[in-house]
């Protein structure tokens, strides 16, 4: 946990509360997936995979971490932007995985979150509705309008970014992260800033 804690304090900067309390709930977790400081886990696993598997909500604890700084501290500006801030998180998930030398655990992660997208493309939870189909094809910021938006945000954003993250390299990939977070940390993300800041890398 202090590893990983230290690579995602290198990728995002100090962690933005004074404190961190992880707790164990049974099946009460609901309601602290964005809490600041606080992050309320099921069940630990046992070690020593326990932080990327241990599961926290619908994320792992290591996904939970991060999100302690892109989403409890940063955020979405708008509904639109909310597949951005899940991008994120996914890549700063990745460099703790890549810092920790299980980089193959993140292109696993990938590799499922783009099957999944593809089968639910093909129809599988749709359930043939060509509409909702159409839509999750299109504009990924239609999320909330798409008919599947968990979907959308938590599948197809960590695409997006990581689609970005093969084109700029990673150099220009991680700088982006930092200063996104060095200049917007304690207020919300749009798509915008993200690009003004990406575009000056």
């Amino acid at each position: 946990l202090e590893e990983h804690l230290r690579a995602l304090g290198d990728l995002l900067g100090p962690f933005p509360y004074s404190e961190l309390e992880i707790v164990e709930r049974g099946n009460g977790v609901a309601g602290f997936a964005e809490a600041p400081g606080v992050i309320a886990v099921s069940r630990f696993d046992s070690p020593p995979s326990q932080v990327v598997t241990t599961r926290a909500g619908g994320d792992t604890l290591l996904g939970a971490l991060a999100r302690q700084w892109l989403v409890a501290d940063l955020g979405a500006a708008t509904s639109h932007d909310e597949w951005l801030i899940e991008g994120l998180v996914a890549l700063a998930r990745c460099g703790a995985l890549q810092a920790a030398d299980q980089g193959g655990r993140c292109q696993g992660d990938l590799a499922g979150a783009r099957r999944s997208w593809l089968d639910l493309l093909d129809g599988g939870a749709l359930g043939g509705d060509t509409r909702a189909r159409d839509l999750l094809a299109g504009a990924v910021w239609a999320a909330d309008a798409s008919g599947a938006a968990w979907a959308n945000r938590t599948l197809r954003g960590p695409l997006i970014v990581h689609m970005i993250r093969l084109l700029v390299g990673d150099d220009a990939m991680w700088a982006t992260l930092r200063a996104v977070r060095d200049a917007y940390g304690g207020q919300t993300l749009s798509l915008a800033s993200f690009l003004v800041q990406i575009q000056g890398r």
